[in-house]
């Protein structure tokens, strides 16, 4: 009898995302001569692979995505950081060391599907950070500056972004809340009133895209943010809110004091509120499909999905309480 490959798989060591990193990378190199013996694996994630070259300087691959446009999204990162020149406001930003390159149709890494092309740009000196090991290694008040210093960065973007011109300035629309797990008729006319609310209030402007601890340089353990990374999600998005929704929702009031520092205007709390419940109600559909999927029992993530579930009932009827107030 023939064992199915979950069978195989089943008596294995699992490979720490580490390994599983540096695994792939071993295959790629294998495919053109583009890295020295001393590069190495640093990332992954959405745009593609980000490889340490070993000479100070950092390359970054985008893969094939959604994007209808995968060469734009180079060129529109490549914009930006000419734009800024290492600096937004007092933050650092990457410094490119050479023109973007597109990859020839017949390269081997386009063949394959691992790249379309690359960015190389200077290593930036530091660390990235995790925000829920931070937030509970500092103390409570170093925890609230550096709060406090996330919003100036973001309004720091925002504000360094008004004056210039981009080509690929096409506004992203932002998609309305979706909870298809929620099939009770009162909560359907809650989450349609908020969308509808939603879609006639949000401001339009340019969105970093991901703002999370991953993609933010600190010194001194966390106690001053130095710099911000990844600019391969940026652009004009109808929802400038949206640079808002990884923030967890304890976390809002020094973030919104840090940005209304630098920016002189009041953020608008809700659409902070709608964005943060988009992205909830996002990964609690992930989970819940993920899970439909899977025979096995997992009591642990089922817990979790009703947990966020819960949490994204409750705040979704206190938002529509705030809007109606309003």
């Amino acid at each position: 009898m023939n064992e199915s490959r979950e069978e195989k798989l089943k008596g294995l060591p699992k490979q720490s995302p580490e390994e599983q990193l540096e695994a792939k990378f071993q295959g790629i190199k294998k495919l053109c001569d583009l890295f020295s013996t001393s590069a190495k694996p640093i990332g992954s994630g959405y745009s593609g692979l980000v490889v340490d070259m070993g000479d100070g300087t950092i390359t970054k691959f985008f893969r094939f995505n959604f994007c209808d446009n995968e060469q734009r999204q180079i060129l529109n990162e490549a914009c930006l950081l000419e734009a800024f020149n290492g600096r937004v406001g007092e933050f650092r930003t990457p410094l490119l060391t050479s023109e973007p390159v597109i990859l020839p149709i017949d390269h081997p890494l386009r063949r394959y599907g691992v790249a379309v092309g690359y960015l190389s740009m200077q290593k930036m000196e530091g660390s990235t950070l995790e925000w829920g090991q931070l937030s509970r290694t500092l103390t409570k008040e170093e925890w609230k500056e550096h709060l406090y210093q996330i919003g100036v960065l973001v309004a720091s973007i925002h504000e360094a972004t008004k004056n210039v011109h981009f080509d690929f300035s096409a506004e992203l629309r932002s998609f309305p809340i979706y909870a298809a797990w929620i099939k009770d008729l009162e909560m359907r006319k809650i989450i349609d009133m908020c969308n509808e609310w939603f879609e006639k209030n949000q401001k339009c402007g340019f969105v970093h895209g991901d703002v999370v601890g991953r993609n933010i340089i600190s010194v001194n353990s966390g106690r001053r943010i130095d710099g911000i990374l990844d600019f391969s999600l940026s652009g004009i998005y109808s929802n400038q809110h949206f640079d808002f929704r990884e923030i967890n929702q304890e976390w809002v009031a020094p973030v919104v004091a840090g940005y209304e520092s630098i920016s002189g205007e009041k953020l608008e709390l809700s659409l902070i509120e709608m964005s943060q419940l988009k992205r909830l109600a996002e990964v609690t559909q992930e989970l819940s499909e993920c899970l439909s999927k899977d025979k096995g029992k997992r009591q642990e993530e089922e817990r979790q999905l009703e947990n966020w579930k819960s949490i994204f009932e409750k705040r979704l009827k206190s938002l529509a309480n705030d809007l109606a107030l309003q």
